[in-house]
C-alpha cells in the first residue's frame, strides 16, 4: 500500500510516545502499549503513562518493522492559525 492509497476522512490527532513497554498476545493479534514518561516532582518517581494502545495482526508486524526502518523524514506543515492569542 502506498501513501496515495490512504484515505483520511476526518482529522485524527497525533499522539507522542517515548516507549513501548508492553506487548500482549490476543490470539492472532498483538496489543501494543505506548507510553510517555512522567515525573512526580514531589517524590522524584518516574511513571510510564499509557497514551495509546494499538491492536495489530501479528502477521503484519514484520512488514511494519521494515516500514519503520525505511521511513523518511516528513516535512512538517505550518500550524493553522486558530485566532487565539497567547
Amino acid at each position: 500500500m502506498s501513501a496515495q492509497d490512504i484515505l483520511e476522512c476526518f482529522e485524527i490527532p497525533d499522539v507522542f510516545c517515548d516507549d513501548l513497554p508492553r506487548v500482549e498476545v490476543l490470539g492472532p493479534n498483538r496489543r501494543l502499549y505506548f507510553t510517555v514518561r512522567q515525573s512526580d516532582l514531589s517524590e522524584g518517581n518516574v511513571f510510564r503513562v499509557v497514551v495509546a494502545r494499538l491492536i495489530l495482526p501479528a502477521e503484519s508486524l514484520a512488514e511494519i518493522a521494515q516500514m519503520l526502518l525505511q521511513a523518511e523524514p516528513v516535512k512538517m506543515k505550518a500550524a493553522a492559525h486558530t485566532g487565539v492569542k497567547h
